[in-house]
């Protein structure tokens, strides 16, 4: 799953932010006990 990007601008030039979520989902087997995870990743990509 992966939200859209969304870019501001500071109307400075091209400077442009992108802000990405990722969410990531699994399953491991931990202490004999199978569990369920979720794991979020975020990203930052500055362009100046």
């Amino acid at each position: 799953v992966e939200d859209t990007a969304r870019a501001m601008d500071t109307g400075s030039g091209m400077k442009m932010e992108t802000y990405r979520i990722i969410a990531s989902s699994g399953q491991a087997i931990f202490q004999g006990k199978q569990q369920n995870y979720v794991m979020l990743t975020g990203l930052s990509i500055n362009c100046h």
